[in-house]
């Protein structure tokens, strides 16, 4: 369910971002994904404060997706200093390393079939 939430939420971020781009917008969108990258990592090593004793195994699927919520960390970090001083082909390598990473996210999805 929680992470359903915040599925919508990213989802919803990134409809906004995509429409009216700005830096605060990316600043709370770093810290967001910050903190859901640690409460997944927080779980899997040594357990949420409200299930004490219930620490998760790690899964393909999950490790794949906070991958990606590093990557969604980086890149709202990153993105103003690459889009207001960065080159063109900063912008371009940029955009690459985001093809890239959901290319490789959907085909390591595709090959583990559903398990995690």
């Amino acid at each position: 369910m929680l992470f359903g939430i915040v599925a919508a939420a990213q989802f919803g971020w990134a409809v906004i971002l995509y429409t009216r781009p700005r830096r605060r917008l990316m600043r709370s969108a770093a810290l967001g994904n910050a903190l859901v990258a640690s409460g997944w990592l927080i779980g899997h090593t040594v357990g949420l404060p409200f299930a004490p004793g219930d620490v998760e195994t790690i899964g393909v699927l999950g490790l794949l997706a906070t991958l990606d919520e590093t990557f969604l960390i980086l890149s709202s970090a990153l993105l103003p200093a690459v889009l207001t001083q960065g080159t063109r082909g900063d912008r371009r390598r940029y955009e690459y390393a985001a093809i890239g990473l959901c290319v490789l996210s959907l085909t390591a999805v595709m090959l583990a079939g559903g398990h995690h």
